[in-house]
């Protein structure tokens, strides 16, 4: 099978789980422990996984999993799949309504090789999707992202959840110019949103980021024409570590994200 069949076959694998989560998460919304980051786990997160895992199964054979809750799972190194069962968990766990399941495939470990990406929106169930060289499209209509070049005439995304308060200063430079300043927690879904236009940027830099929050959401923007780096301006790429902690600048053009890499120096 080629790549488009493949991202049929996972858009539908997610569909069905965003409405096994709608239907049965609320009643698992017990916390069950602690995954490989030290977060909580959720019922509604290791139902959600397992069940993706499961499915996934069907399609592809000789896969490693590097899923939030399980961790790395190796059965094979012939494809190696990224699953956030739920990028916005406590929102979810409070029926506060913007979280996303969120999946990327790849030939091997490494984000520059992911070639298929999906962010499904559990509650509006929009999907985001992209292959790579194929475009990125948000229920199949093919998004293209900003073209905003002033921060002051743009709508950016900050996750301000830092884990130490008096890092908020860094943020403070953007807070005061964006014209519009959106934190709604599901980093993978804020990504998707540079991606169409939704938001002109998105800024996270609280060191806390792993793999499965913004591996599908990477391609999905620069798929989109969108850019995506670090703080400092270098590239998203390396080996897909889930312990490893990421700070991310999306823009939907050059002149905005540089624009916002200055400030946050």
């Amino acid at each position: 099978m080629e790549n488009k069949d493949y991202l049929k076959l996972l858009l539908d694998i997610v569909e069905k789980a965003q409405v096994k989560l709608l239907k049965e998460g609320k009643g698992t919304n017990e916390i069950l422990g602690y995954n490989i980051k030290g977060d909580t786990t959720r019922g509604f997160d290791k139902t959600t996984e397992d069940y993706l895992m499961n499915e996934i199964r069907k399609i592809y054979k000789n896969i490693t999993f590097l899923a939030e809750e399980a961790g790395v799972v190796e059965e094979g190194k012939d494809i190696y799949v990224i699953i956030d069962p739920c990028d916005g968990s406590s929102n979810f766990s409070r029926g506060i309504g913007v979280s996303a399941i969120a999946i990327a495939v790849a030939p091997s470990p490494f984000f520059e090789e992911v070639e298929i990406a999906v962010v499904k929106d559990i509650v509006s169930g929009k999907a985001y999707y992209a292959i790579r060289g194929g475009g990125a499209f948000l229920d199949g209509v093919r998004v293209i992202p900003s073209k905003i070049k002033e921060l002051s005439e743009a709508i950016v995304g900050i996750d301000l959840d830092f884990p130490v308060k008096s890092d908020l200063d860094r943020v403070i430079p953007i807070l005061k110019t964006a014209q519009k300043v959106r934190k709604i927690g599901s980093n993978s879904l804020e990504l998707s949103y540079v991606s169409s236009g939704g938001y002109d940027a998105f800024v996270d830099v609280r060191s806390t980021l792993s793999a499965e929050n913004f591996a599908s959401a990477r391609l999905i923007i620069e798929e989109a024409g969108g850019l995506i780096s670090d703080d400092e301006g270098n590239s998203i790429v390396g080996e897909i570590d889930l312990t490893r902690k990421q700070n991310l600048v999306a823009a939907g053009n050059s002149v905005l994200h540089e624009k916002i890499l200055e400030l946050l120096q």
